[in-house]
């Protein structure tokens, strides 16, 4: 009862082949890509002068008359160190307004708790903890009290990089 089709089977099976082979072929695009993007990076970082953001950009004339753009595009990541923070802040008597506290009731204050548990013996107990609440700390750099190179000394900053590689755009060019 079942029909054999020989044809679709054939064709599958070219699919298949097919695939198979754009696949390898891929594999192979991909580790060259991922070999001429080393090398570039390589002689753009050493032969090209970075912008302010740190990006290296090089222009290559294309055979189509177009220019072709390479960057090695900075992405800069900066996240507050807390410990840098507390210590730069609190010579420069800018630490109260800034530190967020755990309270427990909203009528007690935290001096009065912790010579609470000073005088009935917990002293162990007290382990004080200071937070940076990073909305005020970015207040302070919006109202000038904090240069911008400042805040950056209380942070980690890291950079990686993204190639890119495309035609340029009409914007672009000067």
């Amino acid at each position: 009862m079942l029909k054999k089709i020989t044809k679709n089977k054939t064709s599958a099976e070219n699919d298949i082949l097919e695939l198979f082979n754009l696949k390898a072929q891929k594999s192979l695009l991909e580790k060259r890509e991922t070999e001429l993007k080393t090398r570039i990076s390589e002689y753009v970082t050493s032969h090209v002068s970075p912008d302010t953001k740190k990006n290296y950009t090089y222009f290559v004339n294309a055979p189509n008359g177009k220019r072709v753009m390479f960057q090695k595009q900075a992405r800069k990541k900066i996240e507050l160190n807390e410990e840098n923070a507390i210590s730069m802040l609190r010579k420069k008597k800018l630490l109260s307004p800034i530190i967020t506290v755990e309270r427990i009731a909203e009528e007690v204050t935290q001096d009065q708790i912790l010579d609470a548990l000073i005088d009935a013996g917990y002293d162990d107990y007290i382990d004080i903890v200071e937070t940076i609440d990073e909305s005020a700390l970015e207040e302070l750099v919006m109202n000038g009290k904090l240069t911008q190179a400042e805040f950056e000394k209380m942070c980690d900053i890291n950079i990686n990089y993204a190639i890119i590689c495309t035609e340029e755009k009409e914007e672009e060019i000067e």
